[in-house]
């Protein structure tokens, strides 16, 4: 019942209801969630007040009636523990529970097997040609283009159902979603705001595509530097890259002369690129000509040369040893 933190709800109420989504999972006994209620010394006041969030929530937002629906039911569950005796209300589970070996106890198997059963679901779930994710829709609410980085080809919408189940099994799943695929930004804000709201992406992306402009994009390749298990990174440049300068470009430009066009040495973000270790392989595109107005083709090479050279782990290693 990963959906409970969206309302607000007590705390009280949602460590209950976590306990109630453990007991439905098999992760606890029936007898242990009953031990968990009655140690709460407010549980009835809580629970009532969280039926009545969801009803209120219902009245005025209809489209969240499934989520508020398992949350009123789980409480009116939890409700009959705190006025039945411990044997009535075991009565009460089982009359209106399915028995507990008609559900399987997926969340037991060895972390190993539910890996295997994640990718069984998305080579189902996903056809063989998508291999990116793309971010939509703009999460940043900025102005910044949003044709550099969408790929040619139609992706088809993912089925993330099994990321609504509870906690731990869409931590599981959106873990082995990022570790296979290629998380595709629009500009450098989607991705700065992507990986600052999303613990689990930034701990386990293993390859990134962006298209490199926008404002954010110091703060943004600032966090790529973060995600530890990053190991491709491919930017498409365009002439919008240089629409934002560093910090030290802006200031000589007061004084001198600015160059037309901007070098992409001085577009914003190349200082925090440029600290970023320990990737595999650095890849550097241009735009394509109908989506935006392309750099030079020395502009790419040179700036694949010098982010292979600076980025990549054995290059760093044998720079240094020489």
């Amino acid at each position: 019942m990963s959906h409970i933190d969206r309302y607000a709800i007590p705390n009280d109420a949602k460590v209950l209801l976590r306990a109630h989504d453990d007991c439905r999972f098999g992760r606890i006994k029936h007898h242990e969630l009953v031990r968990v209620v009655q140690l709460s010394t407010n549980a009835r006041k809580v629970l009532t007040e969280a039926i009545k969030k969801c009803a209120r929530i219902i009245a005025t937002k209809p489209w969240e009636l499934n989520y508020c629906v398992d949350i009123i039911q789980a409480c009116t569950e939890m409700l009959a523990i705190t006025t039945a005796p411990d044997g009535a209300f075991f009565l009460l589970w089982y009359q209106n529970m399915p028995p507990q070996h008609e559900e399987f106890p997926f969340l037991k198997l060895p972390r190993d097997i539910r890996r295997m059963v994640y990718d069984e679901y998305l080579k189902n779930n996903i056809s063989k040609a998508d291999s990116i994710l793309v971010a939509y829709p703009k999460r940043g609410g900025c102005q910044c283009s949003g044709l550099g980085a969408q790929p040619d080809a139609h992706l088809s919408r993912i089925n993330t159902a099994l990321a609504q189940t509870c906690r731990l099994l869409s931590a599981e799943f959106l873990e082995q979603l990022y570790r296979r695929y290629t998380v595709h930004y629009t500009c450098t804000c989607d991705m700065h705001q992507s990986l600052r709201a999303n613990t689990v992406l930034r701990e386990n992306v293993r390859r990134i595509k962006v298209h490199w402009n926008g404002p954010e994009s110091d703060m943004a390749f600032r966090l790529v530097r973060r995600c530890s298990r990053l190991k491709i990174l491919h930017l498409v440049i365009s002439k919008a890259t240089t629409n934002h300068l560093t910090r030290r470009e802006e200031r000589m430009q007061q004084y001198f002369r600015p160059q037309k066009p901007a070098r992409i040495c001085d577009a914003l973000g190349m200082d925090e690129l440029l600290r970023i270790r320990g990737l595999d392989t650095v890849f550097v595109s241009n735009i394509t000509t109908r989506q935006g107005f392309r750099r030079s083709d020395d502009e790419r090479a040179n700036l694949h040369h010098l982010l292979n050279t600076q980025l990549v782990t054995h290059n760093i290693a044998s720079s240094d040893s020489q």
